[in-house]
């Protein structure tokens, strides 16, 4: 049976943690970009606004269920 051990619990959220980091620089850009004023960018803005919301709905899921087996596992010095 494999071990249960902090370190391969951290792993796998790597990623969820890059796209979290990749949402919050996008909005600072993105409201850059609106302060430009520049009308015909504000579809595209909007667009990628958008887009950004929905991913960030799935990766704070993501974040908490890894959060909550993180928490779970057993410390490897014992508690």
């Amino acid at each position: 049976m494999r071990p249960q051990s902090a370190t391969w619990r951290v792993s796998p959220s790597s990623k969820a943690v890059w796209d979290a980091r990749d949402i919050a620089t996008t909005r600072i850009l993105l409201d850059a970009i609106r302060q430009a004023d520049q009308p015909e960018l504000h579809l595209a803005i909007g667009a990628v606004a958008g887009w950004q919301a929905r991913d960030q709905i799935a990766v704070a899921k993501t974040l908490r269920k890894r959060w909550r087996r993180f928490k779970a596992t057993p410390a490897f010095w014992g508690r």
